[in-house]
Order: structure tokens, then sequence, then C-alpha cells
């Protein structure tokens, strides 16, 4: 992990310096996420969830206390792929100094026995919106929409999604259904630079529902040719086939 930070830190300082960086890379950012996934075999997840439990949580919970990060999440896959991650963690700061101070305390931490030869990779991730309530404890729910948006069109996808999904996710902030929610892309771009990302945290399964029976009757209200047409607007900026969707069950979770 400390040299993909390193590597990550160089690309975001250079980044910063040269011509021709695009207007979403170069707004000004509602904050800076890292996350850290491992494929752990399946009879190491009772290991690492007593791990994570242990020696995660305590150090991330100090650090949200402290003012140091903003929220933190530990989280178990929900719906498994092959060959994909299976458990992770995240941590968030307004600052780039924030991340690398959580950083340098996690690495301090003896490396996970049940994690030893397990697939591992990051993300560093930046926040083009991002909002949150005080909330924490285990047992919610992360989900991340993925689209990846056509090259040039950024600022077409975000005005469609700011008008189209926007206010959903405001509601569902505003009603308690959510606890977090945000737009993301990578800070340090590891897969296509056009991926966005579309965060929500929900406390429990049952504001799972709630939100799902909130996307249909939203949806519902819409004519025929109103729901096609936003279709069609969407599918003119992003490519073809890319959207997916995760879901994992959070085992613990702090916001601020």
């Amino acid at each position: 992990m400390q040299k993909a930070f390193l590597a990550a830190v160089f690309v975001v300082c250079l980044g910063t310096l040269m011509p021709g960086v695009s207007s979403a890379q170069q707004a000004a950012p509602a904050g800076y996420t890292f996350v850290a996934e491992w494929d752990a075999p399946r009879d190491k997840w009772p290991d690492v969830a007593a791990f994570a439990e242990k020696s995660w949580r305590p150090l991330l919970e100090r650090l949200v206390a402290d003012g140091t990060l903003t929220d933190f999440g530990i989280y178990e896959t929900l719906v498994h792929t092959p060959g994909e991650m299976t458990h992770g963690l995240w941590w968030s700061s307004k600052t780039m100094a924030g991340i690398e101070k959580a950083r340098l305390e996690a690495i301090k931490i003896p490396p996970a026995p049940a994690l030893a030869a397990a697939k591992h990779r990051d993300y560093f991730l930046r926040s083009l919106i991002w909002q949150s309530r005080p909330g924490g404890g285990s047992g919610g729910y992360l989900r991340v929409a993925t689209s990846v948006v056509q090259p040039g069109k950024g600022a077409e996808w975000r005005a469609l999604w700011e008008k189209y999904s926007l206010p959903f996710y405001e509601e569902q902030m505003a009603n308690g259904t959510f606890l977090a929610y945000g737009l993301q892309l990578e800070q340090v771009a590891t897969s296509d630079p056009g991926t966005r990302m579309v965060v929500s945290v929900a406390p429990s399964a049952e504001a799972l529902d709630k939100a799902q029976n909130a996307s249909n009757a939203l949806n519902a209200k819409r004519t025929q040719a109103e729901r096609d047409a936003i279709t069609a607007a969407f599918n003119q900026v992003t490519v073809p086939g890319a959207a997916r969707t995760y879901l994992a069950r959070l085992t613990s979770l702090a916001t601020k």
C-alpha cells in the first residue's frame, strides 16, 4: 500500500502542474477517499472480520474523533464475483494530508495473517460531491453505481446526473434514508479515466428497501416518453455496457 500511495501523490502533484487536465479534475474537491481492498480466501473471512474489529476499527474511530478523517467504513462484499475483492475499508478526509496521516498510522499495524496471500488493490478517489450526517456502528450498507463517461462528455454527464439523479439523493439524505452519498472519480486513474462512482451509505437493509421504493415511485411519476428521453440522454454520453453496481455490508462505520 505504501508504494501505491507514494505513486498516487506523485501523479496528483504532477497533474496539478500540467496543462490540459479536464475541468472535472481541476474543480475544487469536496474531499478525498482512500480505499484498500482484498480478495480473501473463503475460509479466512471470519479471521479478517476479527482482525478488522481489533485493529482497523479503533484506529479509524480515533482519527474521525480527532478531526483527521470525516468518515470511514469497513465492509464485506455482498454479491461475490470470481476473482474480485471480498473485503475492504475506506477513509476520507478534506485534505490529502489527512489521508496520508491515516495511511502512515495504518501501516504501523502488523499485517493481517489472514490476508498474507490475498490479492490486494487500492483506489485514491476525489469527491466531486460528498454529503453526510453523523452516524456510525455496524450493519449498514454501501452501494456504488459505476458508469464510464465518454471522452469529452464529463460536463454533459454531470449536468444530466445533477438534473435527474441528485434530487433523489438529497431527498434520501433529508429523510434519513441515507447516512451519506457522493459523486466520486479516481484522483489517480487506475482504470478508465471516465469512470464515475455514485456512492450511497444506508444504515440498514430496511433503508435500502425505502430507497428502492422511492426510486420506483419517482420513476412511476414520469411518462414512458420521459423515461425513454432520460435513458437516451445518458446513453449518448456513456460507454455502452460499462455500468456496474457494487453492494457491501458495513461491519464498521462512522460519519460526521
